[in-house]
């Protein structure tokens, strides 16, 4: 019943469209159908008309062809003739060169004089007399192309000469070469041939040679008898008037056996040759035409019919999805709603390539960081335990101190490597020196110039602090610093870095803000500075744009200036380019500057003040590398701190059950566990003071930090120093004074 009330009301709206389709699509199909004959018989017609037309062009270059080719033979033997009549001797070689070089179109020069004819290009075919003549075309008074039969019954086209004083001089051309050689090298169709005709109708050339020779209407009633030739006949007269023209007519295809009917196109021209002509035609069958055109014309119905198709399966298709549109409309809502989510999500998305790098990157470093902070640990720890015991004065503490320095600055190299090659960037803000934060970035920057780029720094800080985030920052400026170094190229050139405290009056001076605006009294300035090949204005007013890059497919994603103008923007700080092109290119970085009531730098002595308090501070350390806690232990010693250790949080979990601790320090993850996961697990024994020890910062741990699930982290490795100092900013209710 309740599927009826549903379907029941969208059923008559959808029939209706459904006939309402049906009826469309048969005045769409007889639509396709009565313009596709109007098409097809116009397509029929113009491709008929361009293979004739070309046909004809075809025959009338032949035509000139062959006038020329006569009109040179007929100079060469007058030449000839007068060679002769002078009485040369070397009249022998002339001629046999002549032929020899005209072979194998010309078969011999044949001279007659009133003895025996002289033969020049002997040849075994034709060696003999002319037994018979076919065809006489004149050319003028004196010369006049003849189709002669030798005795040797070997047939052939002689241009023959008559000097008054009874010479006659003749070449004589090779008909089956010719016909070869000047005529069935073009092809019309695939069984398309030439005739040549003289101008009583004699055929001089045929693709059958039993032709040549015959009358081409009363010689094909004798070879063919009974055949209807007045089709034929009707075109064979136009061309003997010496017409140019293109004909259809119905004939027979004389070359295949049997000689089937057949129509054909034939397009033909005359070829002059002074006082005659000869006609030449190309001839075709029409239904090879009309066989290209049914194939085209199939292709095309073929393609109607899938269009068709198409139209039918997505029309049909779009009726389904409007019943189903109003059947789930609030849920196509919800769709579109989440879509336009996602859509945001990916345009704020790195580049995935650059993802897939640091993800990879990132595992590497993480492990590497983490056997590194394992090292550096127990190094610091006792470098510290040496310094407390020894005298400030003596070389040993000078020693210690050396270890110690070298470790701290090894412990800046792990954490800058892998801050860098993070995937998740902390989203935590915090107090930064900024003289620290700017030195530490210029080492990244260093690695990354070559030899032909000098690194200039100016860092005119003093204890300068800002509130942010050390990976964005990091990446911003090392994004501007790479994009200066490929302005500058392979070329020397210079990259500057120049650091200083500004008064709020240089921003208001250079930016859109309001003087009345709530803002700080002094900003940072960070100045990046580059003598390479500077941008345009136009590429000015695009560079802050996502994916906008100049550089070549592959060497940039055009992500660089779009994120460090978001990680400026996220600071509460001003990002502006000053560029000539040509020239070089200047980024003015602000980030406002602020106090640092909670910085402390604690000094080698900073145990002092603990020994001289009575209350001594309870502390459980949780981490699984036995060498660490070894160290600890040790450290704390010398100090009013009652040390707790455990190496797995089994093992903290039964300390807690017993006792109540101040401070608990724990490892970020213990045999795949997480510390996180754990503090939200020991309310009941809840410390004063949670912190987590970790060789990265990830966005998960900073957010426990501001939930409160945990207290503060500190970064590996560590140190009673390192902790000591944590647990002082961290701590209301001790008194570590």
């Amino acid at each position: 019943m309740k599927l009826k009330q549903i379907f029941l009301p969208l059923a008559k709206p959808f029939n209706r469209a459904l006939v309402a389709a049906i009826t469309a699509m048969i005045i769409f199909m007889v639509a396709v159908v009565y313009f596709g004959l109007v098409i097809a018989k116009r397509y029929r017609s113009a491709l008929t008309d361009n293979q004739s037309g070309a046909m004809l062009q075809t025959v009338q270059s032949m035509a000139d062809s062959l006038e020329a080719l006569f009109l040179e033979y007929n100079s060469d033997l007058k030449a000839y003739c007068q060679i002769i009549d002078s009485g040369n001797e070397i009249t022998r070689e002339i001629c046999e060169s002549y032929v020899d070089s005209h072979k194998p179109l010309v078969a011999g020069i044949y001279i007659e004089t009133h003895g025996e004819p002289i033969i020049y290009g002997e040849n075994e075919n034709w060696n003999g007399k002319i037994s018979r003549i076919y065809s006489s075309s004149k050319m003028d008074g004196k010369t006049v192309l003849h189709l002669v039969r030798f005795e040797s019954n070997w047939m052939g086209l002689l241009l023959s000469h008559q000097r008054e004083n009874g010479l006659s001089a003749s070449i004589i051309i090779n008909l089956k070469h010719f016909y070869e050689g000047r005529l069935a090298k073009f092809h019309f169709g695939d069984e398309g041939y030439f005739v040549i005709k003289d101008s009583k109708g004699i055929i001089l050339l045929h693709p059958e040679e039993r032709q040549w020779g015959i009358q081409v209407i009363e010689g094909r009633n004798e070879l063919y008898p009974g055949k209807d030739m007045r089709s034929l006949k009707k075109m064979i007269d136009n061309q003997l008037e010496g017409k140019t023209g293109i004909e259809t007519y119905t004939s027979y295809w004389w070359t295949q056996e049997g000689s089937p009917r057949s129509k054909k196109i034939s397009a033909y021209a005359p070829v002059p040759l002074g006082e005659d002509f000869l006609v030449v035609s190309a001839v075709i069958k029409a239904d090879e035409i009309d066989e290209t055109i049914t194939k085209s014309l199939s292709n095309m119905f073929l393609l109607f019919g899938t269009f068709t198709f198409g139209v039918i399966s997505m029309i049909s298709y779009m009726m389904y999805l409007y019943a189903q549109n109003r059947k789930h409309s609030e849920t196509a809502a919800y769709f579109a709603k989440m879509n336009d989510v996602l859509e945001q999500m990916h345009r704020s998305e790195e580049n995935i390539a650059h993802q897939q790098r640091l993800q990879i990157i990132g595992t590497m470093t993480g492990g590497i960081a983490h056997e590194f902070n394992n090292l550096l640990t127990p190094i610091m720890g006792y470098a510290e335990l040496l310094m407390l015991e020894l005298s400030e004065d003596s070389d040993a503490y000078s020693s210690a101190n050396e270890i110690y320095d070298a470790s701290l600055k090894a412990k800046d190299i792990i954490q800058q490597l892998a801050g860098m090659s993070r995937k998740n960037i902390e989203s935590a803000f915090k107090t930064l020196n900024a003289k620290d934060l700017i030195l530490k970035a210029l080492k990244m920057v260093k690695t990354i110039c070559p030899e032909n780029i000098q690194l200039i720094d100016s860092v005119n800080l003093d204890d300068e602090c800002i509130l942010g985030n050390t990976t964005q920052l990091n990446q911003a400026i090392l994004n501007i610093c790479m994009n200066a170094v490929h302005a500058i190229g392979h070329a020397n050139g210079h990259l500057q870095v120049v650091a200083a405290k500004v008064g709020k009056t240089e921003l208001l001076e250079i930016s859109d803000m309001e003087r009345n605006e709530e803002s700080w009294n002094y900003y940072l300035r960070i100045d990046i500075i580059d003598d390479g090949c500077g941008m345009s204005k136009a590429v000015m007013k695009q560079m802050f744009e996502p994916f906008f890059t100049t550089k070549k497919s592959g060497q940039g994603t055009g992500l660089g200036l779009s994120v460090t103008e978001q990680i400026v923007t996220a600071h509460r700080g001003y990002i502006y380019a000053h560029s000539v092109l040509g020239s070089g290119t200047v980024f003015h970085l602000y980030f406002p500057i602020v106090s640092d009531e909670n910085h402390q730098n604690i000094s080698n002595d900073f145990s002092t003040s603990l020994k001289e308090q009575e209350k001594k501070i309870s502390l459980l350390i949780v981490d699984d590398n036995r060498k660490v806690l070894n160290q600890l232990e040790k450290n704390f010693k010398k100090l009013p701190v009652a040390l707790t250790c455990a190496t797995n949080f089994e093992a903290a979990r039964k300390e807690l059950s017993t006792k109540r601790f101040d401070v608990i320090a724990l490892e970020a993850y213990i045999n795949g566990d997480s510390a996180i996961d754990f503090c939200m697990s020991i309310h009941q024994h809840e410390p004063t003071i949670k912190i987590i020890m970790a060789d990265m910062i990830d966005r998960e741990l900073a957010e426990a930090r501001q939930s409160h699930i945990i207290n503060d982290y500190v970064m590996k490795p560590v140190s009673v120093h390192t902790l000591l100092r944590t647990m002082k900013g961290t701590a209301h209710s001790l008194d570590l004074r």
